[in-house]
């Protein structure tokens, strides 16, 4: 139970998961965490910063509550970001599935989470920024947060240095006894998000379509207010 399978660098840590549940070697709950890839993918197929450092890792999901339908993302990183906060980091959920942590006088985001659909299969594709972090420049145009590492977090909290395999023995006992603990009911997870929902009981502006406010106000809008 709870078998992690860690491999080098490949082109897609999902696609190498797909593959052994293919091969029937990938039970549900048993994971494959990378040292890098060449060719990770985030939302809408946007490619992800993959150095080696950070974490790179695919869950398989069993097909139950809360990992059924639209409340599968959101379970899942409000459970990391639990996992997070407990250890120590002032984590926070970004709705419905970006983590992000509070450094110095901003929150930065550390995690993204992409869900894979296959054959009746579940997959969590979770990545992590531990060691590094893609600088402003390089994320798209539209983004509302900057991007951040564990690392420079612990520093600034004193907590001991995140490393890949520490982090994602974290993050997944908790993903596993959160879910366990709530095993078939609907929206066990929604404690843990109302519990860090990041700008919860602020005033915040959602701006969509093309006569979007230049990002530079987007940022300070959704921050400071």
């Amino acid at each position: 139970m709870l078998d992690t399978h860690h491999i080098g660098t490949v082109g897609s840590v999902l696609d190498a998961a797909w593959e052994a549940v293919e091969a029937g070697t990938l039970p549900v709950f048993d994971s494959i965490v990378a040292s890098a890839q060449t060719a990770g993918r985030g939302q809408y197929r946007r490619t992800w910063f993959s150095p080696e450092g950070n974490l790179y890792a695919a869950l398989r999901l069993p097909r139950t509550p809360p990992f059924l339908g639209t409340e599968a993302a959101v379970a899942i990183g409000a459970w990391i970001a639990d996992a997070l906060y407990k250890a120590g980091y002032p984590a926070s959920l970004k709705w419905p599935n970006d983590v992000v942590v509070q450094f110095l006088d901003r929150p930065v985001k550390v995690c993204g989470i992409l869900l894979e659909e296959r054959n009746g299969s579940i997959m969590a594709g979770i990545g992590v920024n531990i060691s590094h972090s893609p600088d402003i420049s390089g994320m798209r145009e539209e983004t509302a947060l900057e991007a951040g590492t564990l690392r420079a977090a612990a520093q600034v909290y004193g907590l001991p240095q995140p490393t890949v395999k520490n982090v994602w023995d974290l993050l997944l006992k908790n993903i596993y006894s959160s879910y366990t603990s709530n095993i078939g009911q609907l929206c066990a997870w929604k404690p843990a998000a109302i519990r860090h929902l990041l700008w919860r009981g602020m005033p915040i502006v959602l701006v969509d379509g093309e006569n979007r406010p230049p990002a530079s106000y987007r940022k300070s809008v959704l921050v400071e207010n």
